[in-house]
Order: structure tokens, then sequence, then C-alpha cells
């Protein structure tokens, strides 16, 4: 894949050579450079959204780029991101997304030597229509290039989730294609040191967001703290937290929920047991039958997990999901007797992606059972202790998994 991306980028930069007095770049190079450094500054710290995408804000700059200068802009501004991408060695990126790049804005590149804009104010609204033409070009290809991805190298109920995750993202590319088109009219009808002027005030708005977006990793942060300190406690859940998030985000993608959802699956998987570091470690670690007190002891990790995760202020979404992880579709759970669809729906599908993991893990006071005999276990407890519709999604995945290779959760590919 690497070798097709350099071969692309060269011919690239080969092909956009005969484009190259078409746009004035000479004369315009202060400019042209500019645009560059702004892609640059943008790409090397991303924007993170949900779980494990990045919004590329240097969408910006590029394709305002690519509009004024052409193919031969895009061709620049993407092979020095990739030697941005090598440096950071983000090959992931490298090896799918900046080939899609490379092909994305050089087409803009070229629908603009087509068509020919000069963003004037004068003519406006036909700029305009030039500008949304390109951009609807821009999407439409993009959009069948992600379905292929989809479709050829994922499974398709990955595909409705990465349709979901675009819509949500949609507000926020309005956004940077308004801050595009406005670039465009300064750096024209303007002189080169309100383009720069622009071009501040866009590295300024990316920095807003790179503020949010380091709450959000202190966020990930402090979970992972969280989790930490829930494996030391009890060795034989080690790292049944990450299992349990895959699981979970298995099913938020097989029951076609929103994005937005996985991402408090993903956060209560790794909290529902948070209240067991309350637990006396000799309760948790015994290998013969507990007391009726140590079992009420056990019993109050839900609350426990709940309260924490309530007084903790961005993990208050989750503090249902966690406080109802065993309570039974037939209302015979704990802590509160909850029944049927009265319990949360983050908290049941919890409920099937913890007690699957449990199940195929050994604890100290049993042995493992196979993933058979836990998909066993699922259907005939399905509708007594697990939500019907939940397990039906769980088995599909499962079905279309291999069944002889531990751990599941890493075979799913969430």
């Amino acid at each position: 894949m690497r070798a097709v991306l350099i071969i692309l980028g060269v011919a690239s930069l080969i092909f956009s050579i005969p484009f190259y007095n078409d746009f004035q770049i000479v004369e315009n190079m202060y400019t042209f450079s500019l645009f560059i450094v702004l892609a640059l500054c943008m790409e090397i710290f991303p924007i993170l959204a949900f779980v494990d995408r990045k919004i590329h804000s240097s969408f910006i700059p590029i394709f305002a780029g690519s509009l004024l200068f052409g193919p031969i802009f895009s061709s620049v501004a993407v092979i020095l991101i990739g030697v941005v991408s090598l440096i950071k060695r983000e090959t992931k990126f490298l090896d799918r997304k900046l080939s899609e790049m490379l092909i994305l804005y050089f087409i803009v590149g070229i629908t603009s030597y087509l068509l020919k804009p000069n963003f004037k104010l004068d003519g406006f609204l036909h700029n305009s229509a030039i500008f949304f033409l390109a951009l609807l070009v821009f999407l439409v290809i993009d959009v069948i290039i992600g379905t292929f991805n989809m479709l050829f190298l994922m499974r398709e109920n990955k595909l409705k989730f990465w349709l979901k995750i675009s819509t949500e993202l949609l507000t926020r590319y309005i956004i940077f294609t308004l801050l595009a088109f406005i670039l465009c009219i300064v750096t024209v009808n303007f002189s080169f040191m309100e383009t720069v002027f622009a071009s501040v005030l866009i590295l300024a708005y990316h920095t807003v967001l790179l503020t949010v977006n380091g709450t959000k990793i202190a966020q990930y942060r402090l979970i992972s703290s969280f989790t930490k300190a829930v494996d030391a406690r009890d060795e034989f859940t080690k790292g049944r937290s990450e299992s349990v998030k895959r699981y979970g985000i298995a099913l938020v993608k097989e029951l076609n929920l929103p994005p937005s959802f996985a991402e408090r699956i993903a956060f209560a998987s790794q909290l529902h047991d948070l209240g067991r570091m309350y637990v006396e470690r000799s309760v948790l670690r015994k290998k013969d039958g507990l007391s009726y007190d140590e079992y009420l002891e056990i019993k109050q990790h839900a609350v426990i997990s709940e309260k924490i995760t309530k007084d903790t202020g961005f993990l208050r979404e989750i503090s249902n999901a966690v406080r109802h992880h065993h309570e039974y579709y037939d209302g015979t759970g704990f802590p509160d007797g909850l029944k049927g669809k009265n319990i949360p729906l983050e908290a049941r599908i919890l409920t099937v992606a913890d007690s699957f993991d449990a199940m195929t893990k050994k604890r100290a006071f049993r042995d493992s059972v196979s993933g058979a005999e836990a998909k066993n276990i699922l259907k005939n407890n399905s509708g007594s202790q697990f939500d019907p519709e939940v397990v039906a999604a769980f088995l599909k995945i499962l079905d279309r998994e291999s069944m002889d290779t531990p751990p599941y959760a890493y075979i799913i590919g969430c």
C-alpha cells in the first residue's frame, strides 16, 4: 500500500506540472506557503472524536488551497502531511487515509481548473456555486471511497456505524467548509497580511477545539487510572474491562445505535466494577462459597460504582448503567430488581458483554468455560437473565467469528 501511495504522490506531482502557470503560483508563493504551513500545523495536532476517530481540520487550508492553486497545491500538501505521518509513525493513517486525501484533493484541484472560480466579491453567487459544486464532488467521491472500504475491507455492520459517525461529524465539517470559503474570499480580495490574519483566526479556532479535545484526553486517562486500580485489586479480573468494552462496542454497532452511545458503553464497561475496590480482597479471592454477609458485600459493588461515577461530573450519564448491570430481565437481579425494558439499555448491553467475558475467564472460585458453552448459557437464559434482543445481536456477532481462538473480543475487531 505504501508503494502505491508513493506512486500516486509522484504521479500527481508530474500531472500537476501543466497546471503550474494557470494558477499563478510564483506570484502567490507567500500565500501558497502560508496555506501549507497552516495545514501542517493542524495535521500535527489533530482533534480526537469519539473513541478512536480523528477530525482533520487541515481540510480548511487544503480545500481552500486546492481551489486557489489547483492540483499542484493538493499534491504538495498531502505529500508533506505524509512526511509528518512518517515522523509521527502513524503508519495506519499513512497507508489508508493519506491515499484517499491525495485522490480527493487532487480532484478538487482539477475541478477548480475546469470551472476557474476567481472568488471576486462582484461574482459572489457564481463563485459560491462553483465552491459548493467542488465540495459536492469531494463529498461524493469521499462517500464512494468510504463505502468501498467498509463493504470490501470491513463488515456490513461497520458500514452502518461509519455512516452514523459521518452524520455526527457533518456539523463540524459544515463549519470547516464555511471557513475554507471565507479563506478563499479573503485571499483573493484583500492583502496578504489580511490573509495571514484570517489564517491566525482559523488556527485559533483549531486551538480552541484542541483545548476541548485535551479535556477529553484527560477524561480517558482518568478512566484508565480507575481501571488499573480495579485490575490491581483482583488479578483474576485483570484486563476484563477492556474485553467487556470491545464486546459492548460490538453490540452497539450490531444494534445500530448512535456512536455517542458507544462512548457511554466504553466508559461503563471500564468502570462497572469500580466498586470492587471497596470489597475485601479476601472476599474477592475466596475459592469456597460466600457467606450471606459476604454475598451482600459483593452485591454492594454496583451501588458503590454508581456513587463514584455519579459524583464525577462527566461520568454521571453512565451511573445508571453501572448500577444496574446485575439486574435480570425477569426482575430477579440486584440492586433494585428492575425488570425488562425498565432496565437501562446500556445496562442490558453491559450485562451480556460482562457475563460472556466472565464465563470465558478463569476466576478464583471456578474455571472458565468454552466459548461454545458460554454461548449456550446465553441462549438458555435469554428472556430470564438477559434481554433477548441483545442476546440475539451478540449471538450474531459470535456466529460470524471463529470460536477457536480466544479472546473472542479481539476477533470481533471493534
